[in-house]
């Protein structure tokens, strides 16, 4: 037998899809007819559908139950384990079975409508979270301005950059509690200027000027339809100091130790 030179093939790293590969015809009952060539187009056309459990294109290394596989009518599947994590159909919409991470800098949602079944969404959830990496948290609406919703840890307040408008029948409800569980008091949380609410102590709204809490003015009061009396406070528990350019009248009040009252130059108290 005379000698012949094997060549070695070159590798080629981007096959165009008329390209042949050969291929044997296990079907063909005759020798002759076996050996039959493919195109790279139709070899990966003709694969079959598969299934979640055996998927059509899977790995080896006994991971056969990992790969992609068509889910239904122009649906395309990836499972892991043998079970569907993974769909994508003709219209686009992805569904995907398991927990879903993003990392990186930004996610951008471009859609429509964002629809979460969740009822609690949590916002900051740093490794360690704590009131400094959640202030200047919240929600922010883009329009000519920025609309924002922002936890502030200065103030421990939520704050609102726009006005907020109750347009139902019912009424907004302030915070509700003692003289004790005032902003301020001790093992409360501290006070701050423009705060108000409901005093069960005293059967009375208060506002936190700043330095002390005080009444806000309810105007007279009676039965029915009359508005005849305005009612004060007995006692005088904590200073106070009248505002500028504002005169005062009080009934008899009795001023409790450490309490003072301070009428500035040019106001008027009159104590009946």
């Amino acid at each position: 037998m005379a000698n012949r030179k094997i060549t070695a093939m070159t590798a080629l790293t981007a096959p165009a899809t008329d390209d042949v590969l050969p291929i044997v015809d296990v079907s063909e009952a005759a020798a002759v007819d076996k050996n039959k060539k493919i195109t790279v187009q139709e070899l990966f056309k003709g694969v079959p559908d598969g299934t979640a459990a055996a998927p059509s294109l899977a790995f080896g290394s006994g991971d056969g139950d990992n790969g992609i596989y068509l889910a239904g009518t122009d649906t395309v599947g990836i499972s892991t384990g043998g079970t569907q994590r993974v769909t994508v159909n003709g219209s686009g919409d992805v569904s995907i079975s398991g927990s879903l991470t993003v990392s990186g800098t930004t996610t951008t949602i471009e859609s429509t409508t964002l629809t979460v079944d969740d009822k609690n969404i949590e916002l900051g959830t740093v490794a360690t979270p704590t009131d400094t990496t959640a202030d200047g948290g919240g929600i922010t609406l883009k329009g000519a301005t920025d609309k924002t919703i922002t936890w502030v840890n200065s103030t421990t307040c939520w704050t609102f950059n726009q006005d907020v408008s109750v347009t139902s029948t019912g009424a907004l409800k302030v915070p509700v509690g003692t003289t004790a569980q005032r902003p301020g008091e001790t093992g409360q949380p501290t006070a701050a200027a423009g705060q108000i609410r409901r005093n069960t102590t005293t059967s009375s709204f208060e506002g936190y000027t700043g330095s002390v809490w005080a009444p806000l003015g309810g105007g007279a009061t009676g039965g029915g339809a009359d508005a005849w009396v305005v009612e004060t406070d007995q006692t005088v528990t904590q200073s106070y100091e009248l505002s500028s350019g504002k005169h005062g009248t009080t009934v008899s009040p009795t001023i409790n130790s450490g309490a003072t009252i301070t009428v500035p130059s040019g106001a008027i108290l009159v104590i009946l």
